[in-house]
C-alpha cells in the first residue's frame, strides 16, 4: 500500500510538472503558378539579365515548434526554432530561425539567430505571397545575423521599449559588424506604431560610425487597414526610404497593397486573398519594382494552407 502512494504521488508529480510545460508545432505549405520577368542580373532571385522564368513550383515550406515551461514564481522560459524554404536563404529547407527568452515582472531578456530587419516594413499591412519579397529585395536588405534583446513590461498599456544589441555575421562571436538599436512599440486597440533608432559600427555600415531611424504607424479603421513606414539614410550619400500599405477584408475576400521606394528604387505589389477554410487560402498577385538587381515584374496564383 506504502509503495502504491509513492507511486501515485511520483505520477502526480511528473504530471504537474508536464503540466507546466507546453510544445506547439505549426508551419505553412503551398503551391503556385508564377512568373517572374528580370530586367537586369541578380543574385537574389537567381534570374539572368532580361530573362523570364514562370512556371509550377513550390511556394512554401516552413515548420516551426515553440516551446514553453513555467519556471514559478513569474517566470517563463520558452524558446523556438524554424525551419523554412526561403529564397533569400539558399530555397531549401533550413534553418531559418531560432530563439530563447526568459520572462517575468522585469521584462524579457532574449537571444535570436534570425535574419535584420527595419521597422518601417510593419508598415507593409498586406500579407505579400509573392516569389520575391519586395522590401527586402528592392528597397533595403538583408544580412543573417544575432540578437541578444531586452524588453520592458508594459510602461503604460500597450507600451514597452526595447534594447537590440547585434552582431550582423550569423554564427560569429567575434563579429566586426555590431548594430545598438533603441526601440519602442505601441499596440492599443486598432492603433499601433514603432520606432527605432540603430547605432552601426563601420563594418555593418561601411563607413564609419552612422545611425538610422526607423519606424511604422498602422490603424484599424475596421473596413481597412492602412500603415505607413519611414526610414533615415544611413550615410550621406544613402536615400530615405518611405513605406505603405492598405488591406481591405470583405467577408472571405481581402484586397491589399504594399509599396515601398528609396531614392531610384521602387516596388508595389497588389493582390487578393480568398480564404477557402481558416487555415487554407487562394491567391492571386502581381508586383513591380525598378532599380538596383531586380527591376522587373512578378505574378503569382496560389494556394496555401497553415498548420
Amino acid at each position: 500500500m506504502k509503495k502504491s502512494l509513492i507511486a501515485l504521488a511520483a505520477l502526480a508529480a511528473v504530471s504537474a510538472a508536464s503540466a507546466q510545460s507546453t510544445a506547439t508545432i505549426s508551419g505553412t505549405y503551398g503551391a503556385g503558378y508564377q512568373s517572374f520577368y528580370n530586367t537586369t542580373a541578380s543574385t537574389t532571385s537567381g534570374a539572368t539579365a532580361a530573362s523570364t522564368n514562370k512556371g509550377f513550383t513550390q511556394t512554401d515550406a516552413s515548420v516551426k515548434v515553440d516551446v514553453s515551461e513555467d519556471l514559478g514564481g513569474g517566470l517563463r522560459a520558452a524558446g523556438a526554432v524554424q525551419f523554412a524554404q526561403n529564397p533569400l536563404r539558399g530555397g531549401s529547407l533550413v534553418k531559418e530561425d531560432s530563439s530563447l527568452s526568459l520572462s517575468g515582472a522585469f521584462g524579457t531578456v532574449a537571444y535570436a539567430n534570425t535574419r535584420s530587419s527595419n521597422t518601417a516594413i510593419g508598415s507593409q499591412v498586406f500579407a505579400s505571397w509573392l516569389p520575391v519579397t519586395s522590401f527586402y529585395s528592392n528597397v533595403d536588405s538583408r544580412v543573417d545575423v544575432d540578437n541578444f534583446s531586452y524588453t520592458t513590461p508594459d510602461l503604460i498599456k500597450g507600451l514597452k521599449a526595447g534594447y537590440t544589441f547585434t552582431e550582423a555575421t550569423e554564427g560569429a562571436p567575434t563579429s566586426a559588424g555590431k548594430i545598438n538599436t533603441f526601440s519602442a512599440t505601441y499596440s492599443n486597440g486598432p492603433l499601433a506604431a514603432a520606432v527605432a533608432y540603430k547605432s552601426y559600427n563601420a563594418s555593418a555600415a561601411g563607413t564609419n560610425m552612422s545611425n538610422r531611424s526607423e519606424m511604422f504607424v498602422t490603424y484599424d479603421a475596421g473596413v481597412a487597414k492602412i500603415g505607413a513606414g519611414f526610414s533615415s539614410k544611413l550615410t550621406s550619400t544613402g536615400s530615405a526610404l518611405t513605406a505603405y500599405g492598405v488591406s481591405v477584408p470583405m467577408g472571405a475576400i481581402t484586397l491589399g497593397v504594399n509599396g515601398a521606394s528609396r531614392g531610384s528604387l521602387n516596388f508595389y505589389e497588389a493582390g487578393v486573398v480568398y480564404a477557402l477554410s481558416k487555415r487554407t487560402s487562394a491567391n492571386i498577385m502581381i508586383g513591380n519594382f525598378e532599380g538596383g538587381d531586380n527591376a522587373g515584374n512578378q505574378s503569382r496564383v496560389g494556394i496555401k494552407h497553415t498548420f
